[in-house]
């Protein structure tokens, strides 16, 4: 059994961690690496589309009853949230492909649909540590922005697996699947663009 210290540690670093947090940080790095003319407009659009649309559907969802817990701890509660999620994503990557936004907001909106749709599929039967796949994927996330200098953000890892298994929201496997997964698709993402914006990472427009 954890201490209460450790408990409440392990509370901290989920709060810190969570994926709507790290996903607005992400954006506003983003925004200030593009440095370009009109990045802050298209960085405004992925954050609503990633993050701040769907934390508003789940403030919704928890509003009306649809579901118990902000976090959804509960499998089952998890579906009809990650299908708003998936929608969400899919307009987004429409949205971007038809507005001409510049390639790296067509790319990570791109591999939120397939994230959004893969995590939907592996709920119908198991369930995965969103905030592992955050963390992994956000290390990667800022190596893809920063190269080498990110590196000590691969502690993230470790850090939130501890976290997630010591208050029992997930056990070692879905901990460590999620962070695979995580980093999985953001090298994936690295690797679209990869080949139009040779060694700029994430800095790609």
């Amino acid at each position: 059994m954890p201490t209460a210290f450790s408990w409440q540690a392990a509370r901290w670093v989920s709060t810190v961690f969570s994926p709507p947090l790290l996903g607005a940080l992400g954006a506003v790095l983003l925004g200030f690496s593009l440095n370009s003319p009109g990045s802050w407009g298209w960085t405004l659009a992925y954050a609503f589309a990633s993050i701040i649309g769907p934390t508003l559907l789940v403030i919704w969802m928890l509003r009306r009853g649809d579901i118990s817990d902000f976090h959804l701890r509960e499998r089952a509660e998890r579906i009809k949230p990650m299908i708003g999620f998936l929608l969400l994503f899919l307009l987004s990557w429409l949205f971007f492909q038809v507005a001409g936004a510049p390639r790296v907001f067509q790319v990570l909106a791109a591999v939120g649909v397939l994230q959004s749709a893969v995590i939907l599929l592996v709920t119908l039967a198991w369930k995965i540590s969103g905030h592992c796949a955050g963390a992994a994927g956000f290390s990667v996330y800022l190596w893809g922005l920063y190269g080498a200098a990110a590196a000590p953000a691969i502690l993230f890892i470790p850090l939130v697996i501890w976290a997630r298994v010591t208050r029992n929201r997930h056990d070692m496997a879905q901990s460590l699947a999620g962070a695979a997964f995580g980093a999985a698709c953001m090298l994936l993402a690295l690797a679209a663009l990869a080949p139009h914006c040779p060694g700029a990472g994430f800095q790609c427009v």
